[in-house]
């Protein structure tokens, strides 16, 4: 039999019928929609991605005036920072870098923690407001944590992407797959 695929997670949720014999559903799994909202159409399943996150790896403290911006389009980001945390997540691992008109944020033992930097295999978050947290602890950068949440849309916000996009730049994570809550 031969593979012809050509439809998407539209085709699928529409009900649309071909003769077509593979489906590239990733808007679906993903839990992205495929149609604008005023459609009629919803999802009738839960989305595979539920929660992307990352380990804390470092947490110090910063002397004041230690970071300087002279030619450094970082350096502004630490100002009034008097803590920070290294996330073992980068964009290598599809992190978005952030726009700089726009704060984007992790969220650390159920509260915004801002994001400083993106870095090719590290995220700097400011940890000024988080005096509990320490090296090992987890940051979640999208899904729920400690009655707080943050979506692909919340992600991609700051970036200036789509959330499919957000989504294909996962492929080099180190995924772990759960099957239950």
């Amino acid at each position: 039999m031969r593979v012809t695929q050509a439809r998407a997670s539209a085709h699928v949720l529409a009900n649309i019928d071909d003769s077509l014999t593979a489906v590239c559903a990733g808007h679906f799994l993903y839990g992205l929609r495929s149609f604008s909202a005023d459609n009629g159409i919803t999802p009738q399943s839960a989305p595979v991605l539920r929660a992307i996150r990352a380990r804390l790896i470092q947490v110090r403290p910063i002397d004041p005036g230690s970071i300087r911006a002279d030619n450094d389009p970082y350096g502004s980001n630490f100002e009034g920072v008097a803590r920070t945390g290294v996330l073992a997540i980068g964009r290598t691992n599809g992190m978005p870098r952030s726009r700089p008109d726009i704060d984007a944020h992790v969220l650390i033992a159920g509260r915004l923690a801002r994001i400083i930097s993106v870095t090719l295999e590290y995220t700097v978050v400011d940890l000024s407001g988080h005096p509990d947290v320490s090296p090992g602890d987890m940051a979640t950068i999208v899904g729920e944590d400690g009655g707080a949440n943050l979506s692909i849309q919340d992600a991609v916000r700051a970036q200036g992407s789509s959330p499919l996009d957000f989504s294909i730049g996962l492929r080099d994570l180190d995924f772990r797959y759960h099957t239950s809550e």
